[in-house]
């Protein structure tokens, strides 16, 4: 990163930057360049060094792309929001119980609740 090129069409490339947030946490910088489509990622991560976001945007058409959010624990997505021209299309949210199960998936197409998908489990706690 820094020094720009003149870029042919169908050419593709890489770039990878390492930088630190406000808190000190590290953040990763990608940007791509993949047969027109360029593209920037940006990867935070905890103190723990897991990853707790993930966002990439287009960069042609300055429109972000998706967003991801994980659990800094277990590393699993707890929300993605998906974008279409710049607009939210697609999302879906999993809530947790006290005790860091999942307790309901909610998915929205479009700002509206198309699906609830609940989780339950037995005594054990094994998902039923």
């Amino acid at each position: 990163m820094g020094i720009n090129h003149k870029i042919s069409k169908d050419s593709s490339y890489k770039c990878v930057k390492y930088d630190t947030d406000s808190l000190g946490n590290k953040i990763q910088i990608m940007i791509e360049n993949l047969k027109n489509l360029s593209t920037k990622v940006i990867i935070y991560y905890s103190s723990q060094n897991k990853i707790i976001a993930h966002k990439q945007f287009d960069l042609k058409k300055n429109q972000p792309l998706y967003y991801s959010f994980y659990n800094p624990v277990t590393g699993e997505i707890i929300k993605r929001i998906n974008f279409h021209k710049g607009k939210e299309s697609y999302k879906f949210e999993i809530k947790f119980d006290d005790k860091n199960n999942k307790a309901e998936q909610v998915t929205y197409s479009k700002n509206k609740i198309t699906s609830v998908f609940k989780y339950e489990y037995n005594q054990q706690g094994l998902l039923v």
